[in-house]
């Protein structure tokens, strides 16, 4: 198992697995790299398209670490090609490497 990853959780899919499986392209992921000090805060867009024919449904869940924190996530509906921003805040409190996700539940999976 890659480092960091429980195997109770699922393994994030590709952005090309994500737009083919479930019609929502989020990106390759934020990363926020070496422009932040341990202590700080700082907030990074996480956009949300629905770039399938249909109508999508989805429940993101909060990410597990208490350094990345978002609002409290509330269902979202797509209609094809809108997309809807998520606002994740970063709070590191060591310079080390962190890493987390936001899951996102659909009606198909």
């Amino acid at each position: 198992a890659a480092r960091g990853l429980r195997a109770d959780k699922p393994v994030p899919l590709t952005r090309a697995e994500r737009i083919r499986r479930f019609g929502v392209d989020c990106g390759d992921g934020l990363e926020w790299a070496a422009t932040w000090v341990p202590g700080g805060e700082y907030t990074k867009n996480l956009v949300v398209k629905n770039v399938s024919k249909h109508v999508i449904k989805l429940k993101p869940k909060l990410p597990e670490t208490k350094f990345f924190s978002m609002a409290f996530p509330e269902m979202i509906k797509l209609t094809p090609g809108l997309s809807k921003t998520l606002q994740i805040n970063f709070r590191p409190l060591r310079l080390e490497a962190y890493d987390d996700c936001v899951e996102f539940m659909t009606e198909t999976g």
